[in-house]
């Protein structure tokens, strides 16, 4: 097959050198890239290609960035578990506390006393005639002042009545991080507070 030119080849500047060279199409056979040059020669160079014609990765590379990403999770994992194990059990002290608050709210509407029972060795609780039951994860229990229907099994309740008093209480809890909680629940206004960092 013969080579065509879109101009006829110009002079040569000295023997065997090429004048200036100009791409005349690329690809061919092979990865081979054909040049058309003013001395009328046809200059050939090899150039590099992936599989299909693009760079890719070595396996080193994909390599060393997958063992980059084991160190990071590796790093990062543990900090976050306890980060979330950390704000469950404070989510669900906070859901004891509006417990609390709402048997004293249903007390003082319906004008009758009305109980919120705890079993601390399991940590559940419940209203008095509700039979959804919450549970308290996490925490050690370093103190407790309740009316004790079995101190031995640590079965209590702690009781609001219609004019807003209530039996008094106090939880005094330990998250993994060491820092208290206090849970306290006054006599005479029956008001719940919730007290973190204590010592």
């Amino acid at each position: 097959m013969g080579i065509g030119w879109e101009n006829p080849p110009g002079p040569t500047f000295g023997k065997g050198r090429l004048a200036r060279v100009f791409p005349l199409f690329k690809g061919g056979i092979g990865g081979i890239v054909n040049f058309r040059c003013e001395s009328g020669f046809l200059a050939r160079q090899p150039i590099k290609r992936g599989p299909k014609g693009e760079p890719g990765f070595t396996l080193l590379e994909l390599m060393v960035v997958l063992g980059l990403m084991a160190l990071i999770m590796a790093l990062v994992l543990p900090g976050l578990q306890r980060s979330y194990y950390r704000e469950r059990d404070r989510a669900n002290l906070r859901r004891l506390v509006v417990a609390l608050r709402a048997a004293r709210s249903e007390a003082a509407t319906n004008r009758q006393r009305v109980r919120l029972f705890l079993d601390l060795k399991t940590g559940e609780y419940r209203l008095e005639g509700s039979p959804e039951r919450g549970v308290l994860t996490g925490m050690r229990l370093a103190d407790a002042r309740l009316v004790w229907q079995d101190q031995v099994k640590q079965h209590g309740y702690i009781a609001f009545y219609g004019d807003g008093s209530s039996s008094g209480g106090r939880l005094r809890l330990v998250d993994p991080a060491g820092q208290r909680h206090v849970v306290e629940v006054e006599v005479i206004t029956g008001r719940v507070t919730l007290r973190s960092g204590e010592t």
